[in-house]
């Protein structure tokens, strides 16, 4: 009978603990433009390829620093089934491209820092948008 409480108790525990992670995994579900959303996490700069073939001939194509967020959680922007310029639904995004950074702002002193984007989502189209969903910048600011 004592084993078998004990076994209840160490399933119980598993549970709770499953429970709790779960909770911790919590993914943000986000809209598209001209909704405003607020991101965190720690911006990086990824090297990319560039004009003029994005990869397609990586012996003259430009190497580019792109500015990126490894967001603290994962998001998932939702789409619009009503309207086909709102772009698609992407789920578990772990990372996001910075884009349209406002005249005169510099992302270079935030690097490897946590920091808070401010901005628009939007669907990538064009090879220089190396995410699935880039952010549209509003605004950085140093993170908590």
């Amino acid at each position: 009978m004592k084993f078998v409480q004990v076994a209840v108790l160490a399933l119980l525990g598993s549970c709770t603990r499953g429970s709790s992670v779960a909770q911790e995994q919590r993914v943000d579900q986000l809209r598209y433009a001209p909704d405003t959303v607020e991101v965190r996490g720690t911006l990086v700069f990824e090297q990319q390829y560039g004009p003029p073939g994005y990869g397609e001939d990586t012996l003259r194509d430009l190497r580019l620093s792109v500015p990126v967020l490894r967001l603290g959680r994962p998001i998932s922007v939702v789409g619009d089934t009503t309207n086909p310029l709102a772009g698609d639904p992407h789920s578990n995004m772990q990372r996001i491209q910075l884009t349209a950074l406002p005249q005169g702002t510099s992302v270079r002193e935030f690097e490897n820092r946590e920091v808070v984007v401010t901005g628009r989502l939007l669907e990538a189209v064009w090879g220089r948008e190396y995410t699935p969903v880039v952010i549209e910048v509003i605004d950085v600011r140093r993170g908590p």
